[in-house]
């Protein structure tokens, strides 16, 4: 059970840190602002991507908002199926993280559009 709370409150802190970059990204980088972190290698600059990956099933909120809805009920079962055994560690930490990016992208698709 402590382990579970310390999910949680890294999946808040992962949900928060998402957020806050995002936040970031939009108010230092959409006016065209280009920042240079590696010269010529990598670069920041501010893109919107209105659908799924790649751009996919743009402009169909219903459809991205009820299979976000989906998966994140399949990872939460899968994630209280899983054994209570150290080596399944990694397997909890990729579900937590999988689903703080799903809960940022539903956070985004409501409240940002």
């Amino acid at each position: 059970m402590v382990k579970k709370i310390w999910y949680a409150i890294l999946l808040l802190l992962l949900i928060a840190l998402d957020q806050i970059t995002k936040i970031l990204a939009l108010n230092k980088l959409s006016d065209g602002t280009i920042v240079p972190i590696i010269k010529n290698v990598f670069e920041l600059n501010y893109v919107e991507n209105r659908g799924a990956a790649f751009g996919m099933f743009q402009g169909k909120f219903p459809i991205l908002a009820a299979l976000t809805i989906i998966v994140l009920v399949i990872i939460v079962y899968m994630f209280f199926k899983i054994p209570n055994e150290k080596k399944y560690g990694i397997l909890r930490f990729t579900l937590v993280l999988l689903t703080a990016g799903a809960i940022g992208n539903l956070i985004d698709r409501i409240g940002r559009g």
